[in-house]
């Protein structure tokens, strides 16, 4: 359960640096998905974190348990991005049609 909960919790760190990042450099928003996966298997590498060595799954290869490690966090943090849509709490990119407002012309 713990295991599960840390993975969570660096999820969601993940979504919020990914985040400050974009809002530092614009020019990053196009390519979010690589620069969140990048963050991740960088960030699961830095503190030498497996979800799956939590869970007692052994994997061939320690390299490969950090990078999948990594696509998992990407993973839950498309789940945060999605709650924290759901809550207004995030600001989502929305595209130039849907925030333009609508208008009836009688």
């Amino acid at each position: 359960m713990y295991t599960f909960a840390v993975a969570a919790l660096l999820a969601l760190g993940l979504v919020k640096i990914v985040q400050i990042v974009e809002t530092l450099i614009p020019s990053l928003s196009e390519h979010r998905t690589i620069v969140t996966v990048t963050l991740a298997i960088a960030a699961t590498s830095a503190i030498n974190y497996s979800i799956f060595g939590g869970f007692g799954v052994q994997l061939r290869n320690a390299g490969i348990e950090k990078i999948a490690t990594g696509v998992v966090l990407v993973g839950l943090g498309t789940v945060w991005t999605t709650v924290l849509g759901y809550l207004g709490s995030n600001q989502a990119p929305t595209s130039k049609s849907s925030s333009q407002p609508h208008s009836i012309a009688a």
